[in-house]
């Protein structure tokens, strides 16, 4: 079963947020707004609030039909709260690599070490040369995709 599930309008408040993140979101599937989903930040579960119940049935069944994941060595059930806070998570790397590649070269060697350079971001072909010789294998988060920068970050 594909479904296309979204978090919109998301006001996520790093401050606030201390074992989860602190969140308030709208929930779209397949285009549809179907609920709102919020988590204090304090460690308890998110809340989910359906206005369709048959929404919160075709999400549940989409979650227990992916298999477990491996996070940080342990095995984890894929479920809505976990997509909620990896959307988040996803975001803000988002937002902080965008800010960073606005103004820098930035890259993340092999072994996952993220290194930037103050050398403006339109001169990252001339550079490339310079810094692939002292660094071979890195990758250039600025010219990468959504996709591909967080595959780049996240382990």
């Amino acid at each position: 079963m594909t479904i296309k599930l979204e978090l919109r309008s998301i006001k996520h408040a790093k401050s606030l947020s201390h074992e989860t993140p602190a969140y308030t979101a709208a929930i779209f599937l397949d285009g549809k707004k179907v609920g709102v989903v919020e988590n204090h930040g304090h460690g308890g579960p998110d809340f989910a609030h359906f206005s369709d119940p048959s929404a919160e049935a075709k999400i549940a069944a989409h979650f227990q039909a992916l298999p477990p994941i491996n996070s940080h060595g342990f095995e984890l059930e894929q479920d809505f709260e976990l997509w909620c806070h990896q959307t988040i998570y996803d975001l803000e790397i988002l937002k902080k690599v965008r800010r960073i590649c606005s103004k820098k070269i930035y890259g993340v060697t092999p072994d996952r070490r993220e290194i930037t350079w103050a050398i403006d971001p339109a001169r990252l072909e001339e550079s490339r040369p310079m810094i692939e010789k002292k660094y071979p294998g890195i990758r250039f988060l600025n010219s990468l995709t959504d996709a591909e920068i967080i595959a780049s970050i996240r382990d």
